[in-house]
């Protein structure tokens, strides 16, 4: 409630007085700070909601590239260490019951290094214990 005036009669006795002009000065400048008190917020509504949908754009993003993270973890093959006679004898074996693999096929069934199974088939070809299929 806004104060009023302090106002001296010729009788002496102190009166309050409502002054309208004042009053109606005051309730402009309050009613033009809410006003711009409103405008603020809404405009830091507009940013936030802006932000939000960026972060929900983000968050789909994400969940993309973690689905296609996933069906790439799918194909992550770990390999074996074993020794190079082992590995020979396995090659040898597992072409045995085939009719025709590829190295990517040797070194992801049996889980060795692509570039020792290339080396090893080559060296079985070259012993004349394997040979390319038809």
């Amino acid at each position: 409630m806004a104060s009023l005036p302090l106002v001296y009669t010729t009788y002496g006795f102190a009166e309050f007085m409502p002054q309208p002009e004042q009053q109606q000065f005051s309730s402009s400048v309050a009613d033009l700070k809410r006003d711009e008190e409103i405008s603020k917020l809404k405009e830091l509504v507009s940013k936030l909601s802006a932000e939000v949908n960026r972060l929900g754009d983000m968050i789909s993003d994400i969940g993309v590239v973690v689905s296609r993270s996933h069906s790439i973890s799918d194909d992550i093959v770990v390999l074996r260490t074993i020794t190079r006679a082992q590995a020979k004898q396995e090659i040898m074996g597992l072409l045995d019951g085939s009719d025709k693999l590829y190295y990517h096929d040797i070194a992801t069934t049996l889980r060795l290094d692509l570039e020792e199974v290339v080396s090893i088939v080559t060296e079985l070809e070259s012993e004349g214990l394997v040979g390319e299929a038809n």
